[in-house]
């Protein structure tokens, strides 16, 4: 017909759609933050759910909560910044009055800086996740075909290589077939195998981070990491293995994912607490 649902469609569906279900849903049934209610004015409300947090967390009853009541900041009052209305116009003037004095002094260098290493973040990870499976790919296919002849083979060769056939498997084909637009992509099952192994190692790693993360030196977890991803890059980029290739992707892409998250949770102790909101938005 005129669209074919592969395999792979479905897979990128599973990805995206069911997590974002599982979110969604799942919003519903936590509480709003106390900051915003505060700021909107919803004191009693705020300090309701405070109550129920200190309940949940140390096992004791409400009323032993030691806070009475809560004193609202006028420099963070919705109500008051945007003058009860809720045209667009007042909505865009709270935005401003939160952003611009992220850029004037005392905050325009954390700013600055907190924003080129998020960017360098970004970059990095962006681009291995992008070529990671491709490379993978790539990998298993010449792993499950023995070819002795092809080793040894740096990571760059493999994506060369790949690069090249492809070049010459499209100026080969004749037209009726060019015509026909013929996909004659080979993608093995253990690719999608090994990214699921990835995903789940990621996923414990992030949740033991969190744990971890509070009762250890930021600044060096965060300088530690970075530096074993340069030595992973260098590894990768240099070793001919194919299975040193493999173990480096995966290890690159669960550090990048470990270091963004620690990198971010130190990036907000530089911004006081009503500019932070807006600083990791940023």
């Amino acid at each position: 017909g005129l669209y074919t649902f592969t395999p792979w469609r479905l897979y990128y569906i599973l990805l995206g759609v069911v997590p974002s279900i599982i979110v969604g849903t799942t919003v519903f049934f936590l509480p709003e933050s106390p900051k915003y209610l505060l700021a909107c004015g919803k004191s009693e409300e705020a300090l309701e759910i405070l109550k129920k947090m200190y309940s949940v967390n140390t096992g004791n009853p409400k009323d032993q909560y030691p806070v009475k009541t809560l004193v609202q900041n006028p420099n963070e009052q919705v109500s008051q910044l945007a003058g009860k209305s809720k045209t667009p116009g007042a909505v865009l003037q709270v935005i401003w009055n939160q952003t611009y004095p992220l850029f004037m002094p005392p905050h325009v260098l954390n700013m600055l800086f907190s924003c080129a290493i998020l960017f360098s973040l970004f970059f990095s990870f962006s681009g291995i996740n992008i070529w990671a499976p491709d490379i993978i790919n790539q990998v298993m296919i010449k792993i499950q075909a023995n070819d002795s002849s092809s080793y040894p083979v740096l990571m760059c060769k493999i994506v060369e290589s790949n690069w090249t056939k492809n070049i010459e498997i499209n100026e080969g084909l004749n037209t009726s077939i060019a015509e026909e637009g013929v996909c004659r992509n080979t993608l093995k099952v253990t690719m999608f195998q090994l990214n699921s192994v990835t995903g789940v190692v990621l996923s414990v790693c992030i949740f033991l981070t969190s744990l971890v993360l509070p009762k250890i030196h930021r600044k060096a977890f965060v300088a530690i990491c970075c530096f074993l991803t340069i030595v992973i890059y260098g590894v990768l980029l240099e070793v001919p293995n194919y299975y040193i290739i493999l173990l480096c992707l995966s290890v690159e892409i669960i550090l990048l994912n470990i270091i963004f998250c620690a990198t971010t949770t130190l990036l907000v102790d530089y911004f006081p607490t009503n500019f932070r909101g807006m600083a990791v938005c940023l």
